[in-house]
Parts: C-alpha cells; structure tokens; sequence
C-alpha cells in the first residue's frame, strides 16, 4: 500500500528527460507515499482502460543515458505530460 516515486518528467534543454523527483524541503529525492485503498482501487480502474505506455527518455540531461519506463498517465498517442503540463492540460 504504497507509492514509490523514483522519476519524473522534466524538460532540459528543450527535451524531455527523466530525473529524480522534486521533494522538500531539498529537492532531487525519491520518495514513499501511503496508497489508500480507494486510490489503488481507481489506479487499477484507470489501468484497465489506459495501459501504461512503454517510454524511453534520456536521464537528468538531453544527453543522458536512456532510462525505459512504463509511464501510468499519458494523453492521446502516448503524449507524456511534465507536472506543469499535466496540470494545465488534464
């Protein structure tokens, strides 16, 4: 019953990268949340209607080495959404 929050979508240098979640008060951290049921019941809901979609962004920097992940929310086509973009556009 948790989540653990290891990555996040960042733009650097005009790409899309992936890079250690922002966590205060210092940023740069992974970290650990408790899921409640409710929650994991409406991620297990939306998994079933929108499959994650396979993802392969470089790391920390446009020239980083590249990171393949299975990403929970994305738009149409697998459009990957960074924090500030989900939130004005979901």
């Amino acid at each position: 019953m948790w989540v653990h929050v290891r990555r996040q979508l960042r733009t650097v240098d005009r790409t899309l990268a992936f890079a250690l979640p922002k966590a205060l008060p210092k940023g740069n951290k992974t970290r650990t949340v408790p899921l409640s049921p409710g929650v994991l019941a409406e991620i297990k809901d939306h998994l079933t209607s929108h499959p994650p979609t396979t993802v392969t962004l470089p790391w920390r920097k446009s020239t980083g080495d590249p990171v393949t992940v299975r990403l929970l929310a994305t738009g149409e086509d697998g459009r990957r959404y960074t924090g500030d973009l989900f939130t004005k556009t979901v």
